[in-house]
């Protein structure tokens, strides 16, 4: 139970303690400013620390306060973060707890049933280990189902250091992977449109741009590669821009619109 003589926390409470917090916040008031009446949200990485984050609690109250259907869907590796951060919710917000589902193991085992169960995501917060790897495994799984207007941020994107278990370099931390494949698809989207006629396929429109006496056989690769170009189709339509360490992507409508991006200078105004 909460403290009687507490006054109710709220998502204007929790946003003021972080940056990140402010920006998930932030996330969450564009996907909803189409008028959903049900929203989603799904995030790796259960939030544990009251001074690091309240991932969880905010998209929960969120939900409450705008009187929304949905649920929260919390995964994570460590039972003893799940308790932990089911003790914050139990201390600041109990009423909100039936909405929360806490899910323990990895990822890539526990979430594709998941997904399927629940339909379209509205906002994920990808914010788990430090494996890119994985962490594009999950950028990937959650595309498939992120809703016309869904938002994905990917929290720590800054320098890790190496570790044994990841001895490789992560300039960009968890986005180490998912940011080369934003800017790689974006260049190679560019390419095939620059050089497409008419109604040409994006086969034919390949097949036109091989011959280029600039391109590099690793581009010629990439563009060869059905998988590659596939993966790039899919994102084509999407923007990203880093806000402090997190970076947010979402669909170029969504990012104008609604989430005050600006695509001359790839700032996103946090209000």
């Amino acid at each position: 139970m909460g403290n009687e003589n507490q006054s109710p926390i709220t998502t204007k409470d929790i946003a003021g303690k972080l940056m990140r917090a402010r920006t998930l916040l932030h996330c969450l008031n564009g996907v909803h400013a189409g008028g959903l009446n049900r929203l989603n949200y799904i995030e790796i990485g259960t939030a544990f620390k009251e001074d690091e984050g309240l991932s969880t609690l905010l998209a929960a109250k969120f939900i409450e306060e705008n009187d929304l259907d949905g649920k929260v869907i919390s995964m994570e590796l460590f039972p003893e973060h799940i308790e932990q951060s089911r003790e914050i919710v139990k201390k600041y917000a109990p009423d909100v707890l039936p909405m929360i589902e806490w899910h323990e193991g990895y990822s890539y085992l526990k979430m594709s049933p998941i997904l399927e169960s629940t339909g379209e995501i509205h906002l994920a917060f990808i914010d788990g280990g430090g494996s890119p790897v994985e962490n594009l495994w999950e950028f990937d799984a959650i595309l498939k189902y992120l809703s016309p207007t869904g938002v994905i941020v990917v929290d720590d994107c800054v320098h890790l250091k190496s570790t044994d278990a990841y001895p490789a370099r992560r300039d960009f931390g968890k986005a180490q992977l998912i940011l080369p494949l934003l800017h790689l698809a974006d260049t190679v989207n560019f390419v095939i449109d620059s050089r497409r006629k008419d109604a040409m396929t994006v086969e034919d429109g390949i097949a036109s741009i091989l011959p280029h006496k600039a391109m590099s056989p690793f581009l010629k690769g990439l563009m060869e590669s059905e998988i590659c170009i596939e993966m790039f189709q899919r994102v084509k339509e999407f923007a990203f821009s880093q806000v402090g360490s997190q970076l947010v992507i979402a669909r170029k409508n969504v990012m104008a619109d609604r989430l005050g991006y600006d695509s001359q200078t790839n700032q996103m105004a946090i209000t």
